[in-house]
Parts: C-alpha cells; structure tokens; sequence
C-alpha cells in the first residue's frame, strides 16, 4: 500500500530556453518551429491531451509568476 507524504504544487506552464550565445537566427528558427507546432496534427494532439493551449513568447510577468510559484515552495521547504 502506497501512502502519499506529500504533494507539490501545479507549476504554471514550463518555459523553452535557449542560451544567449547562440547564433541569433538560430533563435529565431527555434522560435519559428515552436510557434508552428501548435498547426501541426502532432501539435493539436499535444496540446488537446496536455490541458496546454500553446506556446507564446514569454514575458517579464510569466517569469514573475514562476518567482512567486518558487519562493512559496522555498517557504514550504524551510517549514519542514
């Protein structure tokens, strides 16, 4: 018998990155296929089956939700 100890919260979305040292039309080729994907049969399926509903470029306020999702779990951790 399996007993659940504990259960980490839903983090919102996932981010692609890429280092700032690539060439910068390989960039936007990566971008390019990225953003193409959701038109793709494989795309529609991923995104139909994941609960996702595609991929956009991020922005500051995206990165600002993933430090709050982040420090609460840093909070969680040092109550242990």
């Amino acid at each position: 018998m399996l007993k659940r100890i504990d259960q980490s919260d839903d983090i919102p979305g996932f981010a692609i990155l890429v280092h700032s040292r690539l060439d910068p039309a390989l960039i936007k080729k990566i971008q390019d296929a990225m953003f193409r994907f959701a038109d793709t049969e494989t795309g529609k399926k991923y995104f139909t089956e994941s609960g996702l509903k595609g991929f956009k470029p991020a922005s500051d306020e995206d990165f600002k939700l993933l430090d709050e999702f982040l420090d609460r779990k840093k909070a969680k951790k040092a109550t242990r």
